[in-house]
């Protein structure tokens, strides 16, 4: 059987972690991440549509005014 390696990496209570559990600890934080990304990306194409809107919504109150 292989030996369980430990590193000097640290978990909350000061134990320290085995390689598996880094390995989680990573592919976790980087799926944290990419959520993270990703919803910046959204609130970001968001803002873009209710500006594009707001453009739009005020062009054309604009244009009403003209006419009136």
């Amino acid at each position: 059987m292989h030996k369980i390696r430990r590193s000097r990496t640290y978990q909350e209570g000061g134990a320290l972690m085995t390689h598996p559990e880094i390995v989680d600890a990573a592919t976790k934080a980087e799926e944290k991440r990419k959520l993270a990304v990703l919803e910046l990306i959204t609130k970001e194409q968001e803002r873009a549509e209710k500006k594009k809107a707001k453009k739009q919504l005020d062009a054309k109150k604009k244009a009403e005014r003209e006419e009136k």
